[in-house]
């Protein structure tokens, strides 16, 4: 009998432990995963994408992969975060959300996980800059795997723990 599959979850959750395992041992993979964030360098990860079981040649797995990938290495992670980007984002904008807002704005009107994957670059950067609370990757590579699926859910999700956790400040 075959193997029975991961879940997504076990899947993301251990795809950000290898990529920090093997950017802790391997400063060659880092180094590509950390240039992957440029769509013209992105091949150059798609060796340790391949050792880390990732099917390359599905475009939309792929894209969400080398960018949380590249998010992972450029952080320097030894363990993954606990919060949700968007409530990360949230948070580092506490009294001025005005630019943050803009942002989240322009995720949620993202139409594919290409362009979102783009879009989160600058956010990532912006995020270990700016804020003390350490990204969830695993959740975050789980709700770009969905976003193909079922976008306006993962929209609605990020919505509310933006906007939500915004509302929660004020009171």
């Amino acid at each position: 009998m075959a193997q029975q599959q991961k879940s997504r979850e076990e899947r993301c959750v251990d795809f950000v432990k290898d990529v920090i395992d093997l950017c802790s041992t391997d400063s060659a993979a880092k180094a590509a995963f950390r240039r992957a964030f440029s769509p013209a360098l992105e091949y150059q990860c798609w060796a340790a994408l391949i050792r880390l079981g990732v099917a390359i040649d599905k475009p939309r797995e792929r894209q969400a992969f080398t960018a949380i990938g590249a998010m992972v290495a450029d952080a320097g992670l030894d363990k993954d975060g606990s919060v949700p980007m968007m409530k990360a984002l949230a948070d580092a904008y506490r009294g001025n959300p005005g630019p943050a807002e803009m942002r989240v704005r322009r995720l949620l009107n993202c139409t594919s996980t290409e362009e979102l994957c783009r879009l989160l670059r600058p956010i990532h950067r912006l995020l270990l800059s700016k804020s003390q609370n350490s990204v969830n990757y695993a959740r975050l590579l789980r709700d770009l795997l969905l976003f193909g699926l079922n976008a306006e859910q993962i929209k609605i999700q990020w919505a509310v723990e933006f906007f939500g956790n915004r509302e929660e400040h004020k009171k």
